[in-house]
């Protein structure tokens, strides 16, 4: 409007045509919904998906907030907003509601410290994410469940990632439960495969066992065997024999695929030679002169059971329905799937035991990594003159042999 600084007769032009609508700013918007968490029913100006979560919180659960009846999706709101900001949205206000039958949430505090004289178990199987409950199996199994309780408050993991969970309910003791094994498995197995405790029987059929007769590596499954001629005779006319590689205490169990005559052993000319194909790879490796000993399945078993949850190759624990006190002589054997082409295995039972050390380990160490006893002795070697440099990598020692 003009400005007048001086009485007199003025002429005002006024437009009277129409004005078109001026365009609004679409950068700022209003959103209502459900949140995590955040202040009820005041809108709060937000300019960021990261100011958001700071306020509301992340990503709803679905299990948490499910959709009614695909009709009423009401966890959607946090995708909303953060679609809003990557689409070039600069502020919104948002409004938290919540239904009339809400409550408020709580949560439980724990003392991650060391419990004082808590039951200490350890984890002998896997859990995945989202597991362990009836709704989603498979359950937790530990090694000594005896000092747990229905309803007990259990700390699984350390430090940060610890998760505190109650226990809902108890299956059978571990000694019913898991059948420790001395070597890993060479294939997987599904649950309801049979597994029987068996004993050690060496097959009467053979007048003796065989010897290694050249060094075989870690994972062959071809081995040369030297033995009386008859006995390699009835070896390469046998379907599928079982044998067992090295001393009973440490002897790992494999089937002969295919096993061919070599012809006269050059050293012994009461011996024949045969190259016998094994069904699965060695996992240890042995020397020339080591024995091969024909093991018999013919006897009745100890005990059967049958497997819960599946046993996957490089196990070396199998998970049953019930050991009914068996399984437990570690100079026994376990087969899997007997009689089961391509899946069945035989293992020397193992045992399960706490190793607790002086101090812990200066690093992760992955399952079945071999522990062996070693004795330690005084070594009186000593630096050799010029003494080394401050910072220096190569020390010289008055002795390296």
């Amino acid at each position: 409007m003009p400005e007048y600084l001086a009485p007199g007769v003025y002429v005002e032009e006024i437009d009277t045509g129409s004005k078109p609508i001026e365009g609004v700013s679409t950068s700022t918007g209003g959103m209502v919904g459900v949140t995590e968490r955040g202040p009820e029913d005041v809108p709060i100006l937000i300019t960021s998906y990261g100011e958001f979560t700071r306020w509301f919180g992340g990503h709803l659960n679905v299990v948490d907030f499910p959709d009614m009846d695909n009709e009423r999706p009401f966890r959607y709101l946090p995708h909303a907003v953060e679609g809003f900001f990557t689409n070039g949205g600069k502020r919104v206000y948002v409004t938290r509601i919540a239904p009339d039958e809400a409550v408020r949430a709580s949560l439980d505090w724990y003392n991650r410290g060391p419990a004082v004289a808590a039951a200490a178990t350890v984890l002998l199987r896997p859990a995945a994410q989202g597991t362990a409950s009836a709704i989603n199996p498979p359950l937790l199994y530990v090694l000594d469940p005896s000092n747990l309780n229905i309803n007990e408050r259990v700390r699984i993991g350390s430090g940060s990632r610890s998760e505190y969970r109650q226990v809902l309910n108890l299956g059978l003791p571990a000694n019913n439960t898991h059948v420790p094994l001395s070597y890993p498995l060479s294939y997987a197995h599904d649950p309801g495969a049979m597994v029987s405790h068996r004993a050690r029987v060496a097959d009467p059929a053979y007048a003796a066992g065989f010897t290694i007769n050249q060094n075989a590596a870690a994972g062959s499954r071809a081995v040369v065997a030297a033995g009386a001629t008859a006995d390699i005779a009835l070896l390469v006319a046998a379907v599928r024999p079982l044998l067992e590689f090295g001393a009973p205490n440490g002897a790992e169990h494999r089937f002969a695929a295919v096993v061919t005559d070599l012809g006269v052993n050059p050293a012994n000319a009461a011996q024949h030679l045969a190259r016998v194909r094994l069904d699965s790879d060695l996992t240890r490796a042995y020397a020339a002169n080591d024995p091969i000993v024909p093991l018999s399945t013919a006897a009745a078993p100890v005990q059967n059971a049958a497997l819960t949850v599946p046993a996957n190759a490089g196990d070396l624990l199998a998970f049953v329905d019930d050991r009914n006190g068996q399984f437990n002589v570690v100079a026994d054997l376990v087969t899997l799937d007997l009689g089961v082409i391509g899946q069945q295995e035989v293992r020397r039972l193992g045992e399960l035991d706490f190793l607790t050390l002086a101090h812990g380990a200066y690093e992760g160490y992955p399952a079945r990594t071999r522990i062996e006893h070693i004795n330690l002795t005084d070594d009186n070697r000593s630096i050799a003159a010029p003494a080394p440099l401050v910072n220096a990598t190569v020390v010289t020692l008055n002795n390296v042999s």
